[in-house]
């Protein structure tokens, strides 16, 4: 459980992440279901960068985040491969999911393993209670129903969905 509670401290100081996601034990259940990949250092002794998939209100859809890579190991393109391995999953269990970002690293992995993005116009094909209620920008619902920062730079979407 060391390198969970390591992960769950690091993950902690990054401001862009869900904090309610951040729990080491919340971090292993994921993991143990399948839901999570990592990436450890050369003696397994703690995890340097992750991806996880987490279930939203809405059953039929899934949210790939708490993307993380240690300071110490960035620029070292493991975010891009917990990222594509996720994404494989994804399309492998013919699953639904969405992600949220403002980060350019994470916007042009998005593009580069073909998510699709929404617009303003097309936002409400992913629930608003899976993807929009949850944020923490906002304190009440009112404000986020109004959110100015939907579609812009400050926060995309993009999605995956099963072939029909």
């Amino acid at each position: 459980m060391v390198k969970w509670n390591q992960l769950s401290s690091s993950i902690q100081t990054e401001k862009a992440l869900l904090g309610t996601r951040t729990h080491p034990y919340s971090l292993k259940t994921q993991y143990d279901l399948g839901l999570g990949w990592i990436i450890e250092n050369t003696d397994n002794t703690e995890i340097i960068a992750c991806m996880f998939l987490w279930s939203t209100p809405s059953p039929e859809w899934y949210e790939f985040g708490t993307g993380w890579t240690s300071p110490l190991h960035r620029e070292k393109h493991l975010a891009s491969q917990v990222f594509r391995l996720c994404t494989e999953y994804v399309r492998e269990q013919e699953i639904s999911a969405f992600l949220l970002t403002h980060h350019p690293r994470i916007i042009r992995l998005a593009e580069l393993t073909q998510w699709c993005e929404a617009t303003r116009d097309t936002w409400s094909q992913i629930p608003w209670k899976a993807s929009c209620e949850p944020c923490d920008r906002w304190e009440t619902n009112e404000e986020k129903l109004t959110c100015s920062f939907r579609a812009t730079s400050d926060c995309r979407l993009f999605f995956i969905t099963p072939p029909t």
